[in-house]
């Protein structure tokens, strides 16, 4: 009888007289998805964190010769994220055992960062009984396979059995494990339970109240919705203000490039057609950036230098008599946009090159209903072409990473 209650307390994964059997303490604490920070109310960092409490208060510490710590994220978001996640992770514990057991700065440490934790998913599926033989087979056979990360993430999205995944596997592989050898000159890790999590979440988070613990003030590493711009809006203010409407479309491109076309387009005649103010003026150009910008917000910023090439048509009638044309140029540009806030830029900008035009000219009657053309002539110019004033607004896309 007594030989039956010793072998069954040394099955019980979390009773003292095991661990002390196999000289080790095991804990591990799990993270919300993109988090960094232990939170006491979260599945079963309760539990946790009241064993830990205990071993502390109750345990002769001076015999603890070796500590790792082992910490993961779920295989789900961006790879780079959620490496960073697991190192944050392991980090945040060291950081806690430094307050919580200074001691622990004597000793042995070693950190193990997994990162995304896909041999941990495959233990979980392999060994969940609550999902059919087909779905199960599904999910193996992706992380089997010899595909990216990626494309394993892509494949197992569009699996029907995707949402339970996420709901019951993804947490338990958010976690980072403490692990403290006594009197163990070459530790070897234990394997934890991993359903441990949903178990324990049930039994006693809803019923033991937040522990009030000294946990390390680590913000949460959540990276921010990736901000992509694609396009700007801008009109020249100094044309505007000689009743010259006006409209750029300006596209970064990557961080020191930019195209633009812009389109000009008075269309005025007064009411007893003797005057007349109408251009249709077409540009294109590009931009080099001389800022080589950080963040991709950050683009249409600072000095630029550009090349503009310019095409159209006029009609100009002071007062009775005009020239009507077509227009060509080419202009080099110098320029620098003020960023006033995220998505606001004002430029000014200035330009010289060459410009041509072959223009009729012709006198009017006096009831301007018909055009006398007199002659036609060519123009040509060198020096300023350009010169402005802009009000610019960058429209951009906004796609959400959940690392985990």
């Amino acid at each position: 009888m007594m030989l039956a209650l010793v072998l069954c307390l040394m099955l019980l994964p979390s009773g003292s007289l095991f661990l002390r059997a196999q000289e080790r303490d095991a804990y591990r604490f799990f993270f919300p998805a993109g988090k960094a920070r232990i939170d006491s109310t979260y599945l079963s960092n309760a539990v946790t964190l009241s064993r830990f409490r205990e071993l502390v208060e109750t345990s002769d510490m001076s015999n603890l010769e070796s500590v790792i710590i082992e910490s993961a994220s779920s295989p789900d978001g961006g790879e780079a994220l959620n490496s960073r996640l697991s190192v944050l992770r392991g980090e945040t514990l060291g950081d806690f055992l430094k307050q919580n057991l200074p001691a622990i700065l004597e000793r042995n440490v070693t950190v193990k960062y997994v990162g995304e934790n896909w041999s941990g998913l495959h233990r979980l599926v392999a060994g969940d009984a609550d999902i059919s033989d087909s779905g199960r087979m599904s999910i193996l056979r992706i992380l089997d396979s010899d595909e990216t990360p990626a494309r394993k993430k892509a494949l197992l999205q569009r699996l029907p059995s995707w949402g339970y995944l996420q709901k019951r596997y993804y947490p338990q592989l958010r976690y980072a494990n403490l692990y403290l050898f006594f009197g163990v000159p070459e530790p070897v890790l234990p394997e934890l339970d991993y359903n441990l999590a949903l178990q324990e979440e049930e039994l006693f988070v809803n019923v033991l109240a937040p522990l009030e613990v000294n946990t390390p003030k680590v913000e949460p590493y959540v990276r921010k919705a990736e901000e992509k711009p694609l396009f700007a809006l801008s009109t020249n203010i100094l044309l505007d203000a000689i009743i010259t409407p006006n409209v750029n479309l300006e596209i970064p491109l990557g961080r020191q490039w930019s195209i633009y076309t812009e389109y000009t387009f008075p269309w005025w005649t007064t009411k007893g057609n003797n005057r007349a103010w109408q251009i249709q003026k077409w540009d294109l150009g590009a931009r080099y950036w001389f800022n080589r910008h950080r963040e991709p917000m950050d683009v249409l910023s600072g000095h630029f230098l550009g090349l503009d090439v310019a095409g159209g048509y006029y009609d100009i009638e002071p007062n009775h008599r005009g020239w009507q044309g077509e227009a060509v140029a080419a202009t080099l540009e110098y320029g620098y946009a003020w960023r006033a806030s995220r998505n606001w830029r004002v430029q000014i900008y200035i330009g010289a090159g060459w410009m041509g035009t072959e223009y009729r000219y012709y006198q009017a009657t006096s009831d301007d209903k018909h055009l006398i053309y007199q002659n036609t002539n060519r123009f040509r110019w060198l020096g300023p072409t350009k010169v402005g004033c802009s009000i610019q607004y960058l429209f951009h896309y906004r796609k959400k990473h959940r690392g985990k």
